[in-house]
């Protein structure tokens, strides 16, 4: 900012938006402004896993309490975009769009001596009051909800090594905060309640070809296996890799991967998380398919039918001979169909 100010470029900001990651460590979401790092608070619930005795985590509450002290002094906590904005607006006269990512609370998380362990019932509860901001319009601090918060995406949705993974992590998925995530209410911003839209009505169905004559390339068979935590997917396996699938839900909205993603289905197998119980529509080489999911991870397995009548030519395309660096750009704007083109020398 101060180059941009230097050179008269300030208005660059005015065409961006800025990251914060605003991590919790095992900072409650009020942080600074909770009663244990303002008062020393004494230890109210024992049970919980601290890094120290009760004895020795009442002393470090003592002895670490800072009366007094905001968020500017202090940003280290999901507050801490605040203090980023105050930068902004003291430099530039204004605050960009803020979208904090890696923020929220990593499971097992005791960075701070003075605050017990993130366990699944803090996981759950933290995330909660820090979503809720969205609902409520105002922050853990009291404050009103800012209009430059557009979003907060806590770290991080599944990894397998990562601790902090809510689905398929080192330390199992972290059900509590996703059952509950899930089943907060649908809102807009500030709090007003909203139903999704309805699906549009479905296209009427095309005429079946008689049985003489079939035209069908493909089969999908279910496997439907029913979730009570808001988990819901569809996932499965192709005969092979580098199939690309558009999964689209009633809304437009489009996911596509390509088999063999997913190699815990399968050498051609694929994933894609699903976020409401609705009919998704799937294509692939102009095969059109579709799924209701109902609570559930639907597991589909896709097989050609590979009767005389539907068996193809199989054919390749071939080119004439180029530039090396020409067949290096050419493939890189292919690379979306993978496993299908390859690189001959002459």
């Amino acid at each position: 900012m101060d180059e941009a100010e230097r050179q008269g470029l300030q208005h660059i900001f005015r065409h961006a938006w800025f990251c914060c990651h605003n991590q919790g460590r095992n900072r409650p979401a009020r942080y600074p402004y909770d009663d244990i790092n303002q008062r020393g608070l004494s230890v109210q619930h024992p049970e919980w896993e601290f890094a120290g005795s009760i004895e020795e985590v009442n002393r470090w509450r003592r002895e670490g309490k800072q009366p007094g002290r905001d968020i500017n002094a202090d940003h280290d906590c999901v507050l801490g975009f605040l203090a980023f904005a105050k930068v902004f607006e003291d430099e530039l006269g204004f605050v960009p769009p803020f979208i904090c990512g890696e923020g929220g609370w990593i499971y097992g998380d005791l960075s701070d001596p003075r605050y017990p362990k993130v366990s699944d019932y803090l996981h759950r509860a933290h995330h909660i009051a820090m979503f809720s901001w969205f609902r409520d319009g105002v922050l853990s601090d009291g404050s009103p909800l800012p209009e430059y918060l557009f979003a907060v995406c806590p770290w991080i949705l599944s990894g397998i090594d990562d601790p902090a993974a809510w689905y398929d992590g080192p330390y199992g998925t972290r059900e509590q905060t996703v059952s509950s995530v899930a089943s907060m209410s649908h809102f807009t911003r500030d709090g007003v309640p909203v139903e999704h839209p309805a699906p549009p009505s479905p296209a009427p169905p095309k005429p079946q070809p008689s049985p003489e004559h079939p035209s069908a390339k493909w089969r999908m068979s279910v496997e439907r296996r029913p979730r009570s935590d808001g988990i819901r997917a569809i996932c499965g396996t192709f005969p092979r890799p580098g199939i690309r699938l558009d999964v689209t839900d009633p809304w437009g909205n489009t996911v596509s991967v390509t088999s063999g993603s997913k190699t815990e289905y399968g050498p051609g197998g694929f994933e894609v998380p699903v976020w409401a119980d609705t009919t998704y529509t799937l294509r692939f080489m102009n095969e059109t398919f579709r799924v209701e999911i109902s609570q559930e991870i639907a597991v589909l397995t896709f097989s050609e039918d590979r009767t005389e009548d539907n068996v193809e030519t199989s054919v390749r395309l071939v080119t004439g001979w180029m530039d090396p660096n020409r067949v290096e750009g050419l493939l890189q704007d292919l690379s979306r169909y993978e496993g299908l083109f390859s690189v001959e020398t002459e």
